[in-house]
């Protein structure tokens, strides 16, 4: 293949969308939303505040544009807000915000909130879940009449506990139709989760009680929640109790797979539907941060941040022979990492175009 031919090629492999947003906007989380789109969701820094305002923007990747870009706003008695996620049912779009009633970490009490927005990027409705004093939100479903968000909350400020977990739902059009929490502990934001018919599949770190209400230890966990009953079906400490950050994947047999970094190792840990550990090692950690993962077969792709430089790394782990190794670098300015089938997307910050959206196929 001759030299321009392979740039060719290349290029013709990524794909790069200006999104034109606001000065000051950041990328928090992207998901696919089906035919090709993706909803991109944040927030915009304004220093004069200083505070941050959600803001989503919808991008069609067929079409290789931004559809639309929404603000959303926040209470008047609170002073900022993020969107942390956004998913579609087919007609209208659900974004999860978080809301802050104080710019100071020890003092703020943060609010939860769903937001309707139409296919043209109007925002229809918002919806507080009202689960607790201090709520935070790892986990959002949409599924036909049925929007389920999930998190954590405090029952004093600066995550000072008593924790609950808790699941609520509700229907389109936001009507609250049931909420579930329990009050043993909580998993922290960047936790993952994934409904598994009446269960919830939870994996990140947990916050126990103290006392009689004390439910686990404080490490990086996995857990199934029995929704109905209100109860843990099981709950395993699969990772290092040294790990200091993580990420995992559940697939459809009901098995968690999860990734850990401690202060030297990758640690990885296969966990089936049932529980019990069925494949657990540690390697020298080829990256130094965590942001996405994704497994084919008998191997696993992670996305972080390298252990030196700026630039993001990919990494390929194989889970039968226990290894890991760095596979290819990434661009520098790389925020939001996601996987999408075999290829990745992410924010991508560039001198030509400003912030864009990229979508590479390799």
């Amino acid at each position: 293949m001759t030299n321009a031919v392979a740039q060719s090629a290349a290029t013709a492999a990524t794909v790069d969308i200006p999104l034109a947003a606001p000065h000051g906007f950041s990328a928090a989380n992207i998901s696919p939303v089906g035919n090709g789109q993706f909803c991109v969701s944040g927030f915009v820094y304004d220093d004069a505040g200083p505070s941050e305002s959600a803001y989503v923007l919808l991008v069609d990747t067929n079409r290789r544009q931004v559809v639309w870009r929404t603000p959303i706003p926040y209470a008047r008695d609170h002073v900022s807000n993020t969107a942390t996620r956004c998913l579609s049912d087919g007609s209208a779009y659900y974004v999860v915000t978080q809301e802050h009633t104080n710019s100071s970490e020890s003092l703020n009490q943060t609010r939860v909130v769903i937001n309707k927005i139409s296919d043209k990027g109007a925002l229809l409705k918002q919806q507080p879940v009202k689960t607790g004093f201090d709520e935070w939100s790892y986990f959002l479903d949409v599924q036909p009449n049925l929007v389920s968000v999930g998190g954590g909350t405090s029952a004093t400020l600066d995550r000072g506990g008593n924790f609950s977990t808790f699941v609520a739902q509700f229907d389109a059009n936001l009507n609250p139709t049931k909420t579930v929490k329990l009050d043993n502990g909580a998993f922290w934001t960047g936790s993952k989760a994934r409904l598994d018919g009446d269960s919830l599949l939870v994996s990140g770190e947990f916050m126990p009680n103290k006392g009689a209400s004390a439910g686990g230890h404080d490490a990086f966990a996995s857990a199934k929640i029995d929704l109905g009953r209100s109860r843990y079906t099981w709950a395993s400490y699969a990772l290092p109790n040294d790990t200091q950050q993580a990420t995992a994947i559940f697939t459809p047999d009901g098995a968690t797979y999860t990734v850990g970094l401690t202060a030297t190792d990758l640690a990885v840990s296969v966990v089936d539907r049932t529980g019990k550990a069925v494949n657990t090692f540690a390697v020298k950690k080829p990256l130094c941060g965590l942001d996405a993962a994704t497994l084919n077969g008998q191997h696993m792709k992670v996305i972080g941040s390298a252990c030196k430089g700026d630039a993001a790394v990919m990494v390929d782990i194989d889970l039968a022979g226990k290894t890991a190794s760095a596979a290819r670098q990434l661009d520098a300015n790389v925020v939001a990492p996601q996987f999408d089938d075999q290829s990745w997307v992410a924010v991508v910050g560039t001198k030509a175009n400003g912030k864009v959206f990229r979508r590479n196929a390799q």
